[in-house]
């Protein structure tokens, strides 16, 4: 499972950042190939994850943020055996091993604010036993990812103010393996869906 979000990553580095249910059909009909949910309920998760399974797309849902998910281990096996989805978005440490014991994809999220912030974030980076790691904002990278563990080699995943083309290719020259945004304009589109060339125009105007 990680090898192919890793395989996925590296032909379409855009993951789409779900939080407006109104997305998820752009995100369904775009070329990526991993979205990130961060809105609804354990209800939408089922129906997503059914969905995503049909349209080979890996599902990961931010469980801090979802509705009706227990923030435990046996939240993370109804997860993984009734839900269906592929792995999790947590800043909680423990629920990054809970899902991986229940055969899921687990990726920490840290928030890289300010310099208290990045290093109570390293050291969370050298305990969790993540799949991949989300830092946040993604601004902050290029100067903090020589910082990183080792064990965050090729494993990075930027999020949040993630706006412009210009960004992406700058995040991607300096490692980093995947970029989740809310930027619908910047998910490389699906057939029939008008714009192809690649992420998106940077001259669109930026929106919330």
């Amino acid at each position: 499972m990680v090898t192919e979000l890793f395989s996925r990553l590296k032909r379409h580095p855009i993951i789409a950042g779900i939080k407006d249910p109104a997305l998820i059909e752009k995100a369904f009909a775009s070329d990526i190939e991993v979205l990130f949910v961060f809105t609804g309920t354990i209800f939408d998760l089922a129906h997503l994850a059914r969905r995503a399974r049909e349209e080979d797309k890996v599902l990961l849902a931010h469980v801090d943020r979802i509705e009706g998910i227990g923030k435990d281990a046996a939240g993370m096996r109804f997860l993984a055996e009734e839900i269906g989805i592929d792995g999790v978005v947590t800043t909680r440490t423990y629920l990054v091993k809970a899902a991986k014991q229940a055969g899921m994809l687990a990726v920490q999220q840290l928030f890289l604010v300010d310099s208290e912030a990045l290093k109570t974030g390293m050291n969370i980076a050298r305990a969790s036993k993540f799949d991949a790691l989300e830092i946040l904002p993604a601004v902050t990278i290029p100067g903090v990812i020589h910082r990183l563990p080792p064990e965050a080699a090729g494993k990075v995943i930027a999020g949040g103010l993630v706006e412009t083309r210009e960004t992406v290719e700058q995040l991607l020259s300096v490692g980093v393996v995947g970029i989740s945004t809310s930027k619908e304009y910047l998910w490389p589109k699906a057939p029939g869906y008008g714009n192809s060339s690649g992420y998106g125009s940077s001259s669109q105007p930026l929106s919330r």
